[in-house]
């Protein structure tokens, strides 16, 4: 019961701040451009981190909500320590990497967030090698491979390259989490040997 009150209060944690933030940059546009990612400028480096606070209309948020809503509790499945780690991560190399590849243009949302978490839990059964993590694997890569479309170049106002930096990251994070003593850590918090 407890992990279950530390999951739901860590997704409407996310959810409230997500939802508030691209609330108010909605309204006020100076927000989304000061919390963006802007490639290769010394004021977009902050968006490494805050892109994914905001969006840039209430669709956008929308479709990126229903995502995380599935994604972020299956990440904590595994422990607390081990959902920071790994979206500390992701949201690490993928903006890092968006930041370098990136269009010119002020880059937005949680998709890469999400394409990250998407990453992670796809190949997390190939480098752990564990019969619930590759189940859980192929489950997810079945039911989200369509997520697989966002990374294919088309419409111009959409950061393809932000969600193949997010999918990158999440397969670089399964591989460097898959490591004994991450996961040792990690259990430890959630009382699994």
């Amino acid at each position: 019961m407890q992990k279950l009150q530390r999951t739901l209060l860590v997704l409407a944690s996310g959810l409230v701040l997500i939802w508030s933030v691209s609330l108010y940059g909605l309204a006020n546009h100076d927000i989304i451009y000061l919390l963006a990612l802007v490639p290769r400028t010394s004021d977009g480096l902050l968006g490494i981190l805050t892109m994914p606070f905001v969006h840039g209309s209430l669709t956008h948020l929308s479709v990126n909500t229903s995502v995380y809503v599935v994604m972020t509790p299956l990440v904590l499945l595994r422990s607390l320590s081990y959902y920071v780690y790994a979206t500390l991560l992701i949201l690490l190399l993928s903006g890092s990497a968006l930041w370098i590849i990136g269009r010119d243009g002020a880059h937005i949302g949680a998709s890469a967030l999400i394409f990250g978490y998407f990453g992670l839990l796809a190949t997390r059964g190939l480098f752990e090698r564990r019969f619930w993590s590759i189940l859980l694997s192929l489950v997810i890569a079945g039911f989200y491979a369509g997520l697989l479309w966002g990374i294919v170049p088309g419409d111009g106002g959409v950061s393809t390259e932000g969600h193949l930096a997010g999918l990158l990251a999440g397969i670089a994070t399964a591989r460097l989490l898959s490591g004994r003593d991450i996961n040792k850590t990690a259990n430890k918090d959630s009382g699994h040997r």
